[in-house]
């Protein structure tokens, strides 16, 4: 990955997975860091060859059908990242229990 442009949005790298999860503990860092605010333009700029991301598998794995993207995992297990949902107390209508039963019952390997 030190030979490479590692493109992702424009967040501050302390938030971003790739580099404290994966990066900083190898202590290597990418070539260059560029930032791209959307996604499409990011994978297109991946399916040029112009540098590589780090996404969700999900997420990768839509925009496979439609560019040639070559998905890899990242270390031996892979970024695994926990989300938290916040509701305010009293505003828990129907439609945000329905969310969260789905949400949790989702699994992406």
């Amino acid at each position: 990955m030190t030979q490479e442009v590692l493109i992702t949005y424009p967040v501050d790298q302390s938030r971003l997975d790739v580099f404290t999860q994966f990066l900083a503990p190898a202590h290597c860092a990418p070539r260059k860091h560029k930032t791209i605010e959307t996604t499409d333009i990011m994978l297109q700029m991946v399916a040029a060859d112009r540098g590589i991301a780090a996404l969700p598998k999900w997420l990768a794995l839509e925009y496979q059908q439609r560019l040639k993207l070559h998905i890899l995992r990242m270390g031996k297990t892979g970024i695994h990242k926990a989300i938290h949902l916040g509701v305010r107390e009293g505003e828990s209508d129907d439609y945000i229990q329905d969310f969260i039963a789905k949400a949790g019952s989702i699994v992406i390997n």
